[in-house]
């Protein structure tokens, strides 16, 4: 392969994307790496538009999903995001880009996924219709690798093995691990749209439906999508503040205690309301809204990424946060959606849908020396966590444990 690294890019701003003919294995083996900070350059960001379409992309991948960590939390980090372009030095057209950051650690050098606690799954995005071979994808992962330099441990998780059942190459990377984190997934149909489940053979369903048929407990209950501005702030403030008095109360840190968290969310779901990339409902009980549900949208799959409910005591034994749960899934699957995606995380209610786990995997090389402290800080760290998850008791100092600042 060819070495020649670009930081940054030259801007070809004035020049159209590239007509990509197919690639031969021999011309697969000369590429160029570039190096962005941001999406100034106008093909770099029309091309990353165009590959939302790739097989490995998910709604974590999209432009506007970057764009709105890039504007809101970045600037708030002692981070440098990195976006990466690989270009076919053959033809000039990119074919592959893929977003991460530099921190330090320890003052080391350390390449993560541009993630910052908001990205759900890792992947780059590929040309429409190119794939690699695991032998082809190690070596061009090694060049991406060698533009990055100086760097002194690579350290990217929350990578699936596929995206929605089309295969991530990162995971086949001899450097890539399983870990003990998964995605669950409940798929709905199949690719030709025909019904996989019947979502009233789920007890949780039923359960909420039962519940949902007692209008003592309820009265006249309704799901609804904020798709105006106006409804959309309203959700969104009330989203804040379940999260907020909940966290509160449990002596827990939530996301939503940082306000440019809260920008990025609203930045996302405003760009949603034109592009229909976010979907946020509100369960409402005779027009007192008890729980929100915010999802992203992408191709066939809708992804849940931040509930809440009301913690007013009243309502817990109705578990509204589960019945707005199940009511978006009876909603995706009206829509048509293929997927209903729970995510990451070992939450009680996600099992409780009988969807597809998925095990994450995570790339940890340490690059230099000083790397191996840094690999040895965070197997540290992971092997905390699954002690805490072992037992119980021990979860809340694990937890401030783990929310010590790190050393610079």
């Amino acid at each position: 392969m060819n070495r020649t690294f670009f930081a940054p890019a030259a801007d070809r701003s004035s020049v159209a994307p590239a007509k990509l003919p197919a690639l031969s294995a021999k011309r697969r083996s000369c590429f160029r790496v570039e190096l962005h900070s941001d999406f100034s350059n106008a093909e770099f960001r029309h091309t990353w538009k165009s590959f939302e379409q790739s097989a490995t992309a998910t709604a974590f991948q999209r432009l506007s999903y970057i764009q709105a960590l890039l504007a809101n939390i970045v600037p708030q980090r002692a981070v440098e995001p990195i976006l990466v372009g690989v270009r076919d030095t053959s033809c000039g057209a990119i074919v592959l880009v893929a977003s991460l950051m530099r921190t330090r650690r320890h003052g080391v050098s350390v390449i993560e996924a541009l993630d910052l606690g908001l990205c759900d799954y890792f992947a780059p995005l590929i040309r429409p219709g190119l794939e690699f071979s695991a032998v082809e994808f190690d070596e061009l992962w090694r060049e991406i690798c060698g533009a990055l330099k100086p760097v002194g441990a690579l350290s990217i998780e929350k990578i699936p093995a596929e995206i929605f059942g089309y295969p991530n190459p990162l995971a086949k990377l001899p450097s890539a691990r399983p870990t003990n984190d998964f995605a669950t997934t409940l798929r709905m149909r199949a690719a030709d749209g025909a019904h996989l489940v019947d979502l009233q053979s789920y007890s949780v369903v039923r359960k909420a439906n039962r519940l949902c048929r007692k209008p003592e407990n309820w009265g006249n209950i309704q799901l609804e999508l904020a798709d105006t501005a106006a409804a959309l702030q309203q959700a969104l403030d009330l989203m804040v503040a379940h999260r907020l008095v909940r966290s509160h109360a449990l002596g827990r840190h939530d996301l939503l205690d940082d306000r440019g968290f809260i920008a990025f969310y609203r930045q996302l779901a405003q760009d949603g309301l034109a592009d229909g990339s976010v979907r946020v409902f509100v369960l409402s009980s005779d027009a007192e809204p008890i729980a929100v549900v915010y999802s992203l949208v992408h191709r066939n799959a809708l992804t849940v990424v931040v509930p809440s409910m009301t913690t007013e005591e009243r309502w817990r034994k109705l578990s509204p946060g589960l019945v707005a749960m199940v009511k978006c899934c009876e909603w995706a699957d009206r829509e048509g959606f293929h997927n209903f995606d729970l995510s990451v995380g070992a939450l009680q209610y996600k099992t409780r849908f009988g969807g597809d786990q998925r095990r994450l995997y995570e790339i940890r090389q340490a690059l230099s020396p000083a790397g191996l402290l840094i690999t040895a800080e965070v197997t540290a760290k992971r092997r905390l966590r699954a002690f805490a998850a072992r037992h119980p008791k021990a979860k809340a100092l694990v937890r401030r444990m783990l929310r010590r600042p790190p050393a610079t």
